[in-house]
């Protein structure tokens, strides 16, 4: 296990770095029995940023989502009026089960309020991140959205086969970075930095290879 500083050092990132919490935010903080420990470092940073954070242990569900893919993902009601009245959601459980609860109600909800909610990706302690390597990630991602910038088509190309082009014209990226805003969608920090766009769904002609799974729902070692 990561020793307390490494910890400690990686918490201030996701609170100072990816979430600006400031002065008297409101900071609901989801997680399971396996996180509970990193979720309450990333309090304590928050309150010693004089936020008001609530930690919530949602294991119950984690477990059950985790065991059966059929079990409902939408939170209780308590911890669905908690997020939407949340300046900042911070989701410490398993991420696989976050992937998943990123499409509830809740979290649309939750956005549409103006607030800011992330899961944070395995591994805390031992990120060996700076500042500085955020940064440079997302504007890795920014300068990919301004050289597609009114672009129409996007050609897709792979060593194992992969040759489609899709059609973007029209439709806006989408920013997924490690410094979330305000009413920006749900999404992974620290590690994760991407521009996505949703394809016009008549416009795709090509060849796409999968050759893997990355979900283990149901799929011992796929992972």
């Amino acid at each position: 296990m990561p020793d307390e500083a490494s910890i400690r050092k990686d918490a201030e990132l996701v609170v100072d770095v990816c979430m600006t919490v400031e002065k008297d935010d409101i900071v609901t903080i989801i997680t399971d029995d396996e996180h509970s420990h990193e979720a309450h470092a990333v309090a304590e940073v928050c309150m010693q940023r004089e936020a008001w954070p609530v930690v919530m242990n949602n294991e119950m569900q984690v477990r059950r989502g985790l065991a059966d893919t059929l079990f409902p993902m939408a939170p209780p009601k308590n911890l669905h009026n908690a997020m939407t009245s949340s300046d900042e959601v911070i989701i410490l459980t398993n991420l696989e089960w976050a992937n998943r609860f990123a499409h509830v109600n809740a979290v649309r909800e939750t956005c549409a309020a103006d607030g800011k909610i992330a899961s944070v990706e395995e591994g805390m302690g031992d990120w060996e991140l700076t500042r500085e390597m955020i940064m440079e990630a997302t504007q890795r991602a920014r300068d990919a959205m301004a050289a597609l910038e009114g672009k129409k088509l996007c050609r897709v190309t792979s060593a194992r086969g992969t040759d489609v082009t899709v059609s973007i014209e029209g439709r806006p990226a989408l920013e997924v970075t490690p410094i979330k805003k305000r009413g920006q969608m749900m999404g992974p920090v620290p590690l994760w930095a991407e521009v996505a766009f949703a394809a016009l769904e008549d416009k795709t002609a090509g060849t796409i290879v999968v050759d893997g799974v990355m979900l283990g729902i149901g799929l011992p070692g796929q992972v």
